[in-house]
């Protein structure tokens, strides 16, 4: 994503995202990365996080705490935005992990501990298989040689214009 999205997902919600503004030393997370995805998805993520907070004030979270969600990781894996969160939990053994595969690939990956946080992610992570990663318009799952990506026609072209270059 590039640096002026990020800046705003950064200001917007500082508390989701408040390991990426840690200092190296002290990150928990693979946020310090940045956005590991293009910005055809920042609208889709920016109102997946608009939504989580929602969620979070109505449950009573304080943003000032750790109990507030925390963004883990958002990036591109299988074609689409994979988002990871960690939120409190009763139980700290309660970490939860859950299977994904796409044809013989198969690796497992962190879940929210609130459900509809959980729900709003998984809903999220499915919309952006129909939306280009390259510009946000309507899209579909293209596999070049085992890789896959969401690219409308024109992105896709241009991927491949570029390719023969």
């Amino acid at each position: 994503m590039n640096e002026q999205n990020t800046k705003k997902m950064l200001t917007d919600f500082p508390a989701l995202f408040r390991d990426a503004l840690r200092s190296s030393s002290e990150q928990q997370t693979c946020m310090g990365r940045g956005f590991e995805c293009s910005d055809g998805w920042f609208q889709l993520i920016y109102e997946l996080c608009t939504s989580i907070e929602a969620q979070a004030r109505e449950m009573g979270l304080d943003p000032a705490t750790e109990d507030w969600p925390m963004a883990r990781q958002v990036k591109e894996k299988f074609g689409s935005m994979r988002f990871y969160i960690s939120t409190p939990s009763p139980e700290p053994s309660d970490n939860r992990l859950e299977a994904e595969s796409r044809g013989d690939l198969l690796s497992f990956r962190p879940v929210a501990s609130i459900e509809s946080i959980r729900k709003l992610v998984a809903e999220a992570e499915a919309k952006s298989s129909t939306i280009c990663q390259g510009c946000g318009q309507p899209a579909e799952m293209r596999n070049d040689g085992g890789y896959w990506r969401v690219l409308c026609d024109p992105c896709e072209a241009k991927r491949i214009s570029e390719r023969n270059l």
